[in-house]
């Protein structure tokens, strides 16, 4: 088969250009590109965990992120390269340099892992993310100013989490869909937040932004006896009364 990757210029959309990575990526699937600046995230999956690589546009090669590659997932560029979840045992959050190796930035106490995170494009990517206890199940979330090593991590607990769902950071804010019908909106500042309902009938399925005055979340109209299918997308505004949940720390 013939694998391709095809680019747009941000600024000149209409101009494309093709690159032929036959040879290049070897016996992997790519299930997932990821744009950079002047490079694409290759998410691939082969005959283990999923891996990412980087391909540079300016003089088409590509980069593995280790040799054999590290296995990484929910990647999201940031200057210099991209973060990833490393996923070994246990998995840990790691920075990818444009063209070079994977290496981790924070890792988890002992008994813990890291699940998920996300990145504050507002406040200078500055990075949330959760842990979860692998005896008891229980979720933290953490975050910290941007870095791309361990050292430059610091390390601030924020709240207790009600359940394990994506969420997104932005603005000083996290949020994520707490209940199938209420997202939640957490300070980061204090972890202190609000519950916002939904119209009844309107499930939800994932947030996707928040800003300091409104929060977007993915919606499901499906019927409750049908598999939810994504159905439309609803913005909500941010209270202007004081915090109503406690961060739970």
């Amino acid at each position: 088969s013939v694998r391709m990757l095809v680019t747009a210029d941000r600024a000149t959309p209409q101009k494309l250009q093709t690159f032929m990575l036959d040879g290049k990526v070897g016996p992997a699937l790519i299930q997932g590109v990821v744009a950079g600046d002047g490079y694409s995230i290759l998410n691939q999956i082969g005959a283990g965990n999923p891996t990412s690589a980087v391909f540079r546009h300016a003089d088409a090669t590509y980069h593995p992120n280790a040799n054999p590659p590290v296995g990484a997932e929910l990647n999201t560029p940031v200057p210099g390269g991209y973060l990833a979840i490393l996923g070994d045992v246990p998995p840990r959050l790691g920075f990818v340099p444009d063209g070079g190796v994977a290496r981790t930035i924070v890792r988890a106490p002992e008994g813990r892992y890291v699940t998920f995170y996300s990145v504050d494009r507002k406040n200078g990517n500055s990075i949330s993310w959760y842990e979860k206890d692998q005896e008891t199940g229980e979720l933290t979330l953490y975050s910290s100013p941007f870095a791309t090593d361990e050292a430059g991590i610091v390390r601030r607990p924020v709240a207790k989490l009600a359940r394990l769902a994506f969420g997104v950071a932005n603005a000083g804010y996290f949020a994520y869909t707490v209940r199938e019908n209420a997202m939640r909106v957490l300070r980061l500042s204090d972890g202190l937040g609000w519950d916002l309902e939904a119209e009844p009938g309107v499930p939800l399925m994932e947030t996707i932004f928040v800003n300091e005055s409104y929060v977007w979340n993915v919606v499901s109209f499906g019927r409750d006896d049908e598999a939810r299918v994504r159905g439309g997308l609803i913005r909500m505004r941010l209270p202007s009364t004081p915090p109503t949940i406690p961060s739970g720390l």
